[in-house]
């Protein structure tokens, strides 16, 4: 799918020469930039490369991996069964995921584990969609309570490659919130429980409705889980900055073999919150 970029008299020079210093500069190995005027697209501008080794120039229907942007995506298809009539905001999740009835809050001065009390109220699904139901990530504080206690149970943010959507819902459901639901924000898996929410309600796999519902209809064909063998040469390589391992050397390192990589294949674990690839064309259809 191509872009349509509508003429326009302003002039985007100096956000692109700021975009081609990242480049020059090895922070990033590439970048794309979209300006939108309500639907219109009124400048696009690729910079950087494919992969730093071939230096083969970014492509225009590049593909990504959409990390946390998918999150906007979950929370769409969720919000698009409320708008059916299939659930009220003001649910439980309990309602639909049992293992969520009941759940234990740590104390605000929780030194441990066992410093946890009885929720006041249960956990709503307008909670999980602001991320104030009282989840974590595992990763927000690292020598919190509430994160230790993720890392130790095998939840992992950066890839639950073991298990599926059930699975994660049901060990995230045996943690202790770390507040009280609706007292609080904090990132987190919520969005992963919202994908489990969309296959219990609809009784679809999470990527069977997304196809169905949102990447069908809007023909974005190049979104999904996983990249196809067909397209893996339009699948951008992702960099680490260097001085993560070694502060003396600056630069970018490649983070991942593509060919070889979790995209490479259907996982397991469809993740709502961060599992899904995609173009700026496909994304521009979504928004």
């Amino acid at each position: 799918m191509t872009i349509d970029v509508v003429n326009t008299e302003l002039d985007y020079t100096e956000m692109h020469e700021r975009m081609q210093f990242y480049i020059d500069s090895n922070i990033l190995s590439c970048c794309s930039t979209v300006v939108m005027q309500d639907t219109e697209v009124v400048d696009y501008k690729t910079f950087g490369f494919m992969d730093l080794e071939n230096k083969q120039p970014l492509l225009d229907d590049a593909i990504y991996r959409m990390y946390s942007s998918t999150k906007i995506v979950t929370s769409v298809a969720l919000m698009m069964l409320f708008e059916k009539g299939q659930f009220q905001l003001s649910d439980p999740v309990s309602k639909y995921i049992s293992d969520f009835d009941q759940p234990k809050v740590l104390k605000a001065d929780a030194k441990d584990l066992g410093d946890v009390e009885e929720a006041q109220s249960p956990i709503n699904i307008s909670q999980l969609l602001s991320h104030s139901a009282g989840l974590s990530y595992g990763f927000i504080e690292p020598d919190s309570v509430i994160d230790k206690a993720y890392n130790a149970s095998g939840i992992d943010a950066l890839g639950q490659s073991s298990m599926d959507l059930e699975e994660l819902c049901n060990l995230i459901a045996q943690q202790p919130l770390a507040y009280q639901p609706g007292s609080s924000w904090r990132y987190s898996f919520a969005t992963d429980v919202c994908a489990r929410l969309v296959e219990v309600i609809s009784g679809k796999a999470f990527d069977e409705f997304l196809q169905e519902n949102l990447f069908g209809p809007l023909n974005m064909k190049d979104t999904g889980f996983w990249v196809e063998e067909s397209k893996m040469d339009r699948f951008i390589s992702i960099y680490a900055p260097t001085d993560i391992f070694d502060p003396m050397k600056p630069g970018l390192v490649q983070a991942e073999d593509k060919m070889n990589g979790p995209y490479a294949r259907k996982p397991k674990f469809l993740s709502g919150g961060g599992g899904l690839v995609s173009t700026v064309s496909d994304y521009l259809s979504f928004l």
